[in-house]
């Protein structure tokens, strides 16, 4: 075997160990080579390709089984113009008459200038276009779960730049759809909130942690107003290495307004319980002494003089002093000012000013803290709390009345 026959017996052996398939055409297109790649790929025998037009034979429709025109042919467009030629979108066919996509390269073979034929070599890329489709899926599949989420998710890289925000994160933070990810995480915690770092999602991953969590912090919109949020940060690892932050959050308004309302109801809730309390104990102590007056007896012209008095003053709301001696009847006359009166669904309270000590008038009449000083055990509500929209009876002397008084007017200011 001479040089030149080693060289196209070396020749033959490389084409016929390509992995891709390779044919060769002459000038008027017809097959003048053709590998085992390329038969077994295709289906076709060698004596199927050798001096047969293979646009007709290969090429002659495309992917939707329209009819695929020679003359726009990228293949034979070689012939033509001489150029290189590639296409990554089209199909061969096979002899069985299914088709399979390809990626081909149309190459003039050029001699003293002349385009004397041309070669194609060309892969079949099932199995690739059938990765990219299962790729687009699961793309849709998570572009779907991250539009659906409840929260709000933000990704970043470790420089705290926005990569990615779904449809919640871009609703709540109100950014542009133009410069969302022009946006950084200084731009969502605040740029001049002192001591941020100790809550940053991204410094505290990019620190070492492999998940942070903060509650009642604050976010900031474009428009420069802010909600309260809860949220958690995790990092997103690629082998090994940290390569961004993924944040989750959530706007926790409603939840802190149903928490203040809540706050409320149950301090009005202790307030009146102890309210409650106090009027019941009072009502007790009331009951045990047995001044159980139902009505007023006499029939007396001075006694019809008093109550109609009593009828005439109960509607009305202002003080009512009440004269006579000790065993007269003065509570009686308060009890049927109270039951005439606009106040008869507030207890009449009563205080006796002859029986306090002079040492606990302030603690009788204004009440006291548990704790306040020795022997205040619990908490108690002072007679004018108890009062408060309702009416009270003093029974005092003058004397007494005077000092009380000047004590009521002294804590009032």
């Amino acid at each position: 075997m001479n040089i030149s026959e080693q060289l196209l017996h070396r020749h033959e052996l490389i084409l016929n160990s390509a992995g891709e398939g390779i044919y060769g055409l002459d000038p008027d297109g017809k097959g003048t080579f053709v590998n085992p790649a390329a038969i077994a790929m295709t289906g076709w025998t060698e004596a199927d390709v050798i001096g047969q037009p293979l646009h007709q034979q290969h090429h002659h429709s495309r992917a939707n089984g329209d009819t695929y025109p020679r003359v726009e042919c990228p293949i034979y467009a070689a012939l033509k113009d001489g150029k290189v030629h590639h296409e990554t979108n089209e199909v061969f066919w096979h002899k069985d008459g299914s088709c399979f996509p390809v990626h081909y390269t149309s190459t003039p073979i050029l001699e003293d200038g002349m385009i004397v034929g041309a070669v194609v070599v060309f892969q079949d890329v099932s199995k690739l276009k059938q990765a990219e489709a299962e790729l687009v899926h699961s793309q849709q599949q998570y572009e779907m779960v991250l539009s659906a989420a409840g929260e709000g998710i933000c990704g970043f890289d470790c420089e705290g730049n926005v990569t990615f925000t779904n449809p919640v994160a871009e609703n709540l933070l109100a950014w542009p759809t133009e410069s969302k990810h022009q946006q950084t995480i200084h731009d969502i915690l605040g740029r001049d909130v002192p001591n941020v770092e100790e809550y940053c999602p991204v410094h505290n991953i990019v620190q070492g942690k492999m998940r942070f969590q903060a509650s009642d912090k604050v976010f900031w919109r474009n428009d420069s107003s802010s909600f309260p949020v809860d949220f958690v940060s995790t990092p997103i690892m690629q082998d090994d290495k940290l390569q961004g932050v993924v944040m989750v959050f959530r706007d926790i308004t409603e939840r802190k307004l149903a928490e203040q309302k809540l706050n409320q109801a149950l301090t009005e809730i202790k307030q009146l319980k102890n309210r409650l309390q106090a009027e019941n104990s009072y009502l007790q102590e009331e009951i045990s002494l047995n001044h159980k007056f139902e009505e007023i007896l006499g029939q007396s012209q001075s006694l019809k003089t008093v109550l109609r008095q009593v009828e005439q003053v109960a509607p009305t709301d202002t003080t009512v002093l009440i004269l006579g001696e000790t065993g007269t009847g003065k509570e009686l006359i308060a009890r049927a000012l109270h039951t005439l009166s606009a106040g008869n669904a507030r207890p009449l309270v009563k205080v006796n000013c002859a029986a306090l000590p002079a040492n606990l008038i302030e603690s009788e009449l204004f009440g006291h803290e548990k704790g306040s000083f020795t022997g205040a055990a619990a908490r108690r509500i002072g007679r004018f709390e108890l009062a408060h929209e309702g009416p009270t009876f003093w029974n005092s002397n003058f004397q007494n009345w005077a000092r009380y008084c000047a004590l009521y007017r002294m804590k009032r200011g």
